[in-house]
């Protein structure tokens, strides 16, 4: 489980998704600020639900990857770069509050 760990913690989409995770919480905030809407608490909930909600079961899939191989390991890889997108497209649509005329991509991943 070790050997495990260490190789996640080196995964180039762990640092994609970390890296997405904290643009999506700085564009937020400055788009609250914005809005005049800001409250520590929502960032707080952002990185609750997306930390635990994505993180530590995307390591779990990554986990089982490692553990059986083969296309266990390929499904991992893709579940790593769906929950990227996901992330990415609530972080566009802060950043179409910020820019005029950038059309939103969806309402359904707000809260």
């Amino acid at each position: 489980m070790e050997e495990i760990l260490a190789k996640f913690v080196v995964d180039v989409r762990l640092f994609a998704l970390v890296g997405i995770i904290l643009l999506n919480v700085g564009l937020g905030v400055v788009a609250a600020l914005k809005r005049g809407d800001f409250s520590f608490v929502k960032v707080l909930d952002f990185l609750r639900d997306y930390v635990l909600g994505m993180v530590i079961p995307y390591f779990a899939v990554y986990a089982a990857g490692e553990a059986y191989g083969g296309p266990v390991a390929e499904w991992a890889k893709n579940v790593g770069v769906l929950v990227n997108g996901v992330i990415l497209l609530r972080g566009y649509n802060h950043l179409a509050e910020l820019v005029p005329g950038l059309p939103e991509f969806t309402t359904a991943l707000r809260k």
